[in-house]
């Protein structure tokens, strides 16, 4: 009897501290005082601008990307009546 009642403390004991070490954690990093940062009082400001040739380079490499084909591109049902696959019925 006396085992039983040492083993159902001892657990609870147990418990009892894995309960009590998870909730009390503390912050270790201390909050920072904002009168030590210093911040510059004139920034200087660049203007950004893109040269006239690159962005006519940039354009042209668009436009060949995007260029449209003249001539219509076939369709698989078109490549398929040239190969003989299908019949074609004039009605």
């Amino acid at each position: 009897m006396m085992g039983f009642k040492l083993k159902k403390l001892f657990l609870s004991f147990v418990l009892i501290l894995s309960f009590c070490a998870c909730s009390s954690k503390v912050q270790t990093n201390k909050i920072p005082n904002q009168k030590n940062f210093v911040l510059p009082k004139n920034t200087d400001t660049k203007e950004l601008f893109i040269k006239d040739e690159d962005k006519k380079g940039f354009e042209e490499s668009l436009r060949a990307f995007f260029k449209f084909k003249d001539k219509e591109e076939e369709s698989l049902y078109d490549i398929g009546l040239k190969r003989g696959h299908f019949i074609q019925k004039d009605y």
